[in-house]
């Protein structure tokens, strides 16, 4: 049987407050760079990022971290959010700094009123 080597947090985020949330293209890269300042204050390593802007706060970006990723994709229409956090655990434990990141977009970035979060050992 092989060792379990990370941390998948993937979530369902609702009631989402939206509004404030990146209204502009323009906006986009200002995002990024606080989201990338956030996941290396956690410990964890973003190599690089990919965001399409749908329109006033539809958004989809893909952190690609040494650890392994970050994703979300927002639905501002129905107020809902899925993010997923995956780390791998190869050098050091990486899941609660996972759950961090997981829990600061959802309470701070999303403002989610319902979280139906679930963590798995992979």
């Amino acid at each position: 049987m092989l060792m379990k080597r990370g941390v998948h947090v993937i979530g369902d985020l609702y009631g989402c407050a939206l509004e404030k949330f990146v209204q502009e293209k323009a906006a986009v890269a200002d995002f990024e760079k606080h989201i990338t300042e956030k996941i290396n204050a956690t410990g964890l390593h973003c190599l690089g990022v990919v965001s399409h802007f749908f329109g006033p706060a539809a958004l989809t970006s893909a952190f690609i971290l040494s650890e392994s990723h970050l994703t979300f994709h927002t639905w501002p229409e129905d107020a809902y959010v899925s993010l997923d956090v995956f780390t791998c655990d190869l050098n050091q434990v990486n899941g609660e700094k996972a759950e961090a990141i997981f829990d600061y977009l959802a309470e701070e970035v999303f403002h989610s009123k319902n979280i139906e979060k679930q963590i798995i050992r992979r």
